[in-house]
């Protein structure tokens, strides 16, 4: 499957080409990732529903989802999220004040170390 964000404009018109589509589509649907911000083909009306069908079902917008969340009493927040591929990753936010914050956030997917800190 095609990841939308990973791909240039000139990318999309060459395949929205490939497609039989017109080169303006491509202009309207970067518009509608990268201006409107919307994450999800059907909020997309002004491209034609064939073409929102077909993206739907060939492309992916790679948008991550939350799949577990935990807060402490200090204010820490770890978050699992789940990748379009159904891989996991981890990212830990920790407030020391109101004015410090550190991220933690893991590089890779799958990792088999089991570290007790992530």
């Amino acid at each position: 499957m095609l990841n939308l964000y990973a791909m240039s404009l000139s990318d999309i018109e060459a395949l929205f080409k490939e497609w039989g589509e017109a080169k303006y589509r491509a202009r309207q649907l970067w518009e509608w990732l990268y201006d409107k911000r919307v994450s999800n083909f059907a909020a997309m009306t002004n491209l034609p529903k064939t073409l929102r069908t077909r993206l739907a079902a060939e492309t992916t917008l790679g948008v991550l989802s939350i799949a577990a969340e935990q807060s402490s009493r200090d204010g820490t927040v770890k978050r699992l999220y789940r990748l379009p591929d159904g891989q996991l990753i981890e990212a830990v936010l920790m407030e020391y004040d109101d004015d410090r914050r550190t991220a933690c956030i893991s590089t890779q997917a799958g990792c088999a170390m089991g570290c007790v800190f992530c």
